[in-house]
């Protein structure tokens, strides 16, 4: 009896080793799971920063707004992202954006007020400190509209989380900041 209350008890103590081990295992591979998603999701993020930056130094890109703040006043969120944006390439550059602020030239026609310009011949510079922000300045130079006169866009992107700003700074309007996203 003594033997078999013995040998009864090696066995619970084995069979109790053995599940808290298999439990380790178990919470071992589970981390090992964990990091190896986060490892792969870090690959991905790092591809698609490199997309964003080739993208951005060949000024092939779009922005859409989703919100616009005067140069004096409170920000406006922005509905309908699909009817404000700004895109651009090497050969043109296209844009619908509104504009919140005060003329220093009067519109002749409503349809003036908005910025929203097409043009082909512009010059830009991208500049960067640290390989994540990315300062595009654009200077369009065949405008003849007097409202527009001297216009200039300043674009400051991350491109990690795709967050861009662009002010737009004119000699006959105030200036113009608008917050979203660039593709």
């Amino acid at each position: 009896m003594k033997i078999f209350l013995f040998t009864l008890g090696l066995c619970g103590i084995f069979f109790m080793s053995s599940v808290q081990s298999s439990q380790a295992q178990n919470s071992q591979s589970k981390e090992q799971r964990k990091e190896q998603k986060k490892d792969r999701r870090a690959v991905k993020q790092a591809e698609q920063a490199e997309k964003n930056i080739a993208s951005i130094e060949r000024l092939n890109f779009s922005f859409y707004p989703n919100s616009v703040e005067p140069q004096f006043g409170l920000p406006i969120e922005l509905d309908g992202t699909g009817d404000y944006f700004f895109t651009i390439d090497k050969d043109v550059m296209n844009m619908n954006l509104p504009y919140v602020g005060r003329f220093y030239a009067t519109p002749i026609s409503p349809e003036n007020k908005p910025i929203n310009l097409t043009s082909t011949k512009f010059v830009y510079f991208v500049h960067t400190d640290d390989e994540i922000t990315f300062e595009v300045t654009i200077i369009p130079s065949d405008l003849a509209s007097i409202l527009n006169q001297g216009i200039k866009f300043f674009f400051t992107i991350n491109k990690q989380t795709q967050e861009t700003t662009l002010k737009v700074s004119a000699e006959n309007r105030q200036d113009v900041t608008y917050k979203g996203v660039f593709q």
